[in-house]
């Protein structure tokens, strides 16, 4: 009986680890609930057991309650609160998009001082239709951006422009390259996506890398309408 204890203990311990590596709790978000799937849990470690199970970046416990929002959906939201939750997020070090310029498919009527793939990565998010980033009308737009650096990243979050248009993100490949030639894909979002949502896209593991790319694979007249590109990297 001891040694079932002790063994218990260890996995507990060594569980935790993991965890404390995997998630870290934060005390300041920008983003907002739109819905999540809400169940009662016995602890933060069988919470977070589920939010990885569902490959889920972000996820919510509340102690008192023990209850655990996992497979959330989000809008932005600069001074978002949730009383009594506390939130966790996926570890990172760094956004590694932050100021990188993107190459992407096509600008919107070709005005970059109202549409640049620029806006998309400048740590600005406009809750205006222009600085942003804006593709043509077409099939498959897209985006990408080359982090300079092989990168081991961790997740990629989204948002959307917030003023209108959010169905336009839709069958979304996340794809990841070495050199640009080929890529693998990493994520993929169904949606259709509201005005204002923050879509966030886990790697599971991290994947290595140095360029990223967003791209619409479905439909023919598609529209890339992204405020910010962020790219976290551990």
């Amino acid at each position: 009986m001891k040694f079932l204890k002790l063994l218990i203990f260890l996995s507990v311990r060594f569980i935790n680890s993991a965890t404390t590596q995997r998630y870290r709790q934060v005390t300041k978000s920008n983003i907002s609930i739109i819905n999540c799937t809400e169940t009662r849990v016995s602890s933060l470690l069988h919470c977070t057991a589920l939010s990885r199970e569902s490959k889920d970046v972000t996820f919510f416990f509340d102690n008192q309650k023990k209850q655990c929002r996992l497979n959330c959906l989000f809008q932005y939201n600069m001074d978002a609160v949730i009383p009594g939750w506390q939130c966790y997020e996926m570890e990172w070090k760094t956004n590694a998009a932050l100021n990188k310029r993107p190459l992407v498919s096509s600008v919107y009527s070709n005005n970059t001082s109202k549409w640049s793939p620029d806006f998309a990565t400048d740590g600005v998010i406009s809750i205006q239709a222009v600085q942003i980033f804006h593709s043509h009308l077409e099939p498959t737009p897209w985006i990408m951006v080359d982090l300079v650096n092989m990168s081991k990243i961790s997740f990629v979050r989204v948002f959307l422009r917030i003023d209108d248009k959010g169905e336009r993100f839709h069958d979304v490949i996340y794809e990841i390259s070495n050199n640009t030639s080929t890529y693998e894909q990493f994520g993929f979002f169904r949606g259709p996506a509201v005005s204002g949502q923050v879509v966030e896209i886990c790697c599971g593991s991290p994947d290595v890398g140095q360029y990223v790319r967003l791209r619409v694979t479905q439909g023919s007249d598609n529209s890339l309408n992204i405020a910010e590109l962020e790219i976290f990297s551990v």
